[in-house]
């Protein structure tokens, strides 16, 4: 049998040791959208670069394999895949052109159920 563990509170909030990092750690952002077209057509808009860039009306090119790098909004945003899973998810880590070097990447879940 295989249990799983709520924890009661984030994971940034399990390592902070300091008071002052505090407000330096980044909080998580979750959030749930239901779509009205496939899985499959999700997929393929946020994987093809032709079909991203004319969804968002910008350019992107995208790598369809996990290590691939990838840019998009016309180049506002670079990134890599960290996982895909065809049709089902997609893990990347991401981070704006306009970010200081010291800022973390943002690290993209999307699960395509």
């Amino acid at each position: 049998m295989r249990r799983t563990a709520r924890l009661s509170r984030s994971l940034p909030d399990l390592f902070v040791t300091d008071p002052k990092l505090e407000d330096a750690m980044t909080k998580a952002i979750q959030q749930s959208v239901k779509f009205t077209v496939s899985p499959e057509t999700r997929f393929e808009m946020y994987m093809d670069s032709d079909r991203h860039t004319q969804a968002t009306g910008r350019p992107a090119k995208l790598g369809r394999n996990a290590g691939g790098g990838f840019t998009a909004f016309g180049g506002m945003l670079v990134g890599k895949s960290l996982l895909i899973v065809p049709k089902k998810m997609i893990v990347q880590s991401w981070r704006s052109w306009a970010w200081k070097k010291t800022d973390s990447d943002s690290i993209l879940v999307l699960k395509l159920s």
